[in-house]
């Protein structure tokens, strides 16, 4: 359309065919890498910005799809007063306020350069309504340009088409996860560890393209999966939001007010989590984040809500207990207790060997093999 809106009168493009030539010839011409190039970085109004916080000058060498429409000023990084006076009001009661903060710092660090996925983890705020989380999202949106971001709830990534809304996309913000979403967890862990995926446009041929977006969640509820593995477990960085904040106390439009004071600040706050953050391999994880886990995973896990909950099953070293038996525990728990449906037994096997229990089939003693359960004892109380 450009050649047949922008050439008049000339010989060369006189019908369909010529303005088809034309076309692939330019094809041809500009077929190479966007990025000439590797190297992690931000466009800012003032430069490029590595990761080591030194700034270069623009180049399309790079391959930087967008520029960030304010300047990178480094001494402003401590200077953030309004949003670190909101993480306080968030946080600043609970014995975790550090780790708390420098995760924050190193998830949007991460987003900024366009690296999350090499961390593997899909960044979460759960908690009651009113309690910052939608505000701590919508700072994080302000940071970048609204064609660098999507918002596709992450139950929804199976579906045809689905995923075209994360291409080139450095980050999936989502205020809300629904309480009743279950997430497939293969096509999850993927996405979030940027493995290639297979999409396709309506009426297009498939094609593959490389995840490259921070995934930023906030939910009242935990996520659910029928994926019980620790591998969907992992995927996860959570944030755990419990102080509501008074009707009457309520700012509105808060986020927009913080960003329009302190938006170059608040960006060179975050950049300085990078450092850390490749120095220490992963995101910095609070106690809250470890206790959030264990819920995540008994949610997910019936065997381990199962376990944690029954006191008369309990590891001890050089004891064997028959997986048969430890399973009719289960299911009784589950048909009594969890209200839920109970796995099978293969199943109900891998689930605890995903629990880093050793299962091995052994002679159990009386004529034939079982599937035996090492360092696990069944207290049975009186029974004889």
């Amino acid at each position: 359309m450009q050649i047949a809106n922008n050439i008049k009168g000339s010989k060369l493009v006189q019908r369909h065919n010529d303005y088809a030539s034309v076309t692939k010839v330019l094809e041809r011409m500009c077929r190479k890498p966007l990025i000439e190039r590797m190297e992690n970085g931000i466009n800012f109004a003032n430069g490029w910005v590595s990761e080591d916080l030194s700034i270069d000058e623009h180049s399309p060498k790079y391959g930087a799809t967008f520029t960030l429409p304010f300047e990178y000023k480094p001494e402003l990084a401590s200077r953030a007063n309004r949003f670190f006076e909101f993480l306080g009001d968030c946080w600043g009661n609970e014995p975790d306020f550090r780790e708390r903060v420098q995760g924050l710092q190193e998830g949007f660090a991460a987003t900024l350069f366009g690296v999350a996925t090499d961390f593997q983890r899909a960044l979460l705020f759960v908690g009651k309504a009113g309690t910052g989380k939608t505000v701590l999202l919508d700072i994080l949106r302000s940071l970048l340009p609204p064609d660098a971001i999507s918002s596709l709830s992450p139950e929804e990534w199976g579906k045809q088409f689905a995923q075209t809304r994360l291409v080139g996309k450095v980050a999936n913000i989502c205020a809300e996860l629904p309480e009743s979403g279950v997430i497939t967890g293969n096509i999850f862990k993927q996405v979030v560890e940027g493995s290639p995926q297979e999409t396709e446009y309506k009426g297009r041929d498939k094609f593959l393209y490389r995840p490259i977006a921070a995934h930023w969640f906030g939910s009242n509820f935990m996520p659910t999966s029928k994926d019980s593995s620790m591998g969907f477990i992992r995927r996860w960085l959570i944030w755990d939001f419990s102080n509501v904040v008074p009707e009457h106390l309520r700012v509105k439009n808060l986020a927009e007010s913080i960003v329009a004071d302190e938006r170059e600040a608040i960006a060179a706050w975050a950049l300085e989590g990078m450092v850390r953050l490749r120095k220490q391999g992963d995101y910095t994880k609070s106690l809250s984040h470890n206790f959030r886990m264990e819920q995540l995973r008994r949610i997910n896990n019936s065997v381990k809500a199962f376990l944690d909950s029954n006191k008369n099953i309990a590891r001890k070293k050089g004891e064997v207990t028959m997986a048969r038996d430890l399973y009719d525990q289960y299911t009784f728990h589950q048909k009594d207790i969890g209200r839920g449906a109970a796995v099978t037994f293969e199943r109900f096997n891998q689930m605890l060997e995903d629990l880093d229990y050793v299962i091995q089939l052994k002679d159990d003693g009386m004529g034939h093999q079982d599937w035996l359960v090492e360092d696990v004892t069944i207290n049975y109380g009186d029974r004889k």
